[in-house]
């Protein structure tokens, strides 16, 4: 599902979350559930922003991290926090330090985003006195891979 945010007229909810100095929002209809931290099991040869893999509710996921996406942060042990299960084929969670509230926006609110700005920060909002990048959840897993592509199996 694509959203160009800014140009939205319905409203719509927005998960806010903070990665170290930075606040994120995504929107909460691609949101799957929001679980407690776990340690990704790390992938041999896996793009920085993937710090690995976890199973929840039966699901592995692929941890991806939102401030190693945008370039803004070398990897670090984490040892709390949370992830944010996303919806979609792709089966993704992102690796969040605090899990923030769900605020309700319309498009006058979103800044679209600049020309400088990378394809994975589709706008940006002010809320509480805080610069809030709202991701584009159909980037997440095209960025993480930075071209790579996924070893298919050959039959």
């Amino acid at each position: 599902m694509v959203h160009i945010y800014s140009e939205r007229l319905d409203p719509f909810q927005l998960q806010i979350f903070r990665c170290g100095h930075l606040h994120f929002g995504i929107s909460a209809e691609s949101i799957k559930s929001i679980a407690d931290w776990q340690t990704p099991a790390t992938l041999p040869n896996a793009p920085t922003a993937v710090l690995g893999v976890v199973g929840v509710r039966g699901h592995i996921l692929t941890v991806l991290d939102p401030m190693i996406l945008l370039g803004e942060a070398a990897p670090s042990v984490r040892s709390s926090g949370s992830l944010v299960v996303l919806k979609g084929d792709e089966q993704l969670a992102l690796s969040v330090d605090e899990v923030g509230e769900l605020v309700e926006v319309t498009g006058a609110d979103v800044q679209p985003a600049s020309n400088d700005n990378h394809r994975l920060v589709a706008g940006h909002l002010g809320h509480l006195g805080k610069k809030v990048f709202i991701l584009n959840e159909n980037e997440l897993f095209a960025t993480a891979i930075q071209g790579r592509e996924r070893r298919r199996r050959r039959f």
